[in-house]
């Protein structure tokens, strides 16, 4: 068994009753392996650290960085503003999708006045007009 197939099945099986055997591992990591294991606050985070090394290298195929280079991220903060209703997000995607460039310009303004976000299920859409470097109002909408 490969090391993605290991990692996957540890996954799927859960780390209460399976652990990830290191031994699978290149032996350029096993020493930032030892440094995890030392540093682990539990068995989910040990498998979580582990298995994004393994990818990592297996993806790059560089030698891992030391163990003191690893920041931690913390979970993003929870949204201050409400969000439009759905309908709203409707509006936004007709608007794109219908060409009303102009009338989408305008309900962005609109919008930003209010001082509410976009619900993120309809953001992927529009996002996509305000990045794309042929849509000569991309500045506008990005801002």
């Amino acid at each position: 068994m490969n090391l993605t197939d290991h990692i996957i099945n540890v996954a799927l099986l859960g780390t209460a009753t399976r652990e990830l055997i290191t031994t699978d591992f290149p032996e350029e990591l096993q020493e930032t392996l030892r440094d995890i294991q030392a540093k682990a606050e539990d068995a989910e985070a040990l498998f979580y650290q582990q298995s994004a090394l393994g990818f990592a290298f297996a993806r790059a195929g560089v030698e891992a960085q030391s163990i003191a280079g690893v920041t931690n991220v913390t979970e993003a903060p929870e949204e201050d503003k409400p969000y439009f209703l759905r309908e709203v997000g409707e509006l936004l995607t007709s608007l794109y999708l219908n060409k009303n460039q102009y009338l989408l310009l305008y309900a962005y303004r609109r919008a930003a006045d209010k001082g509410k976000l976009i619900p993120p299920a309809y953001l992927q859409t529009l996002l996509r007009r305000a990045f794309d470097r042929n849509n000569p109002y991309r500045y506008e909408e990005q801002h």
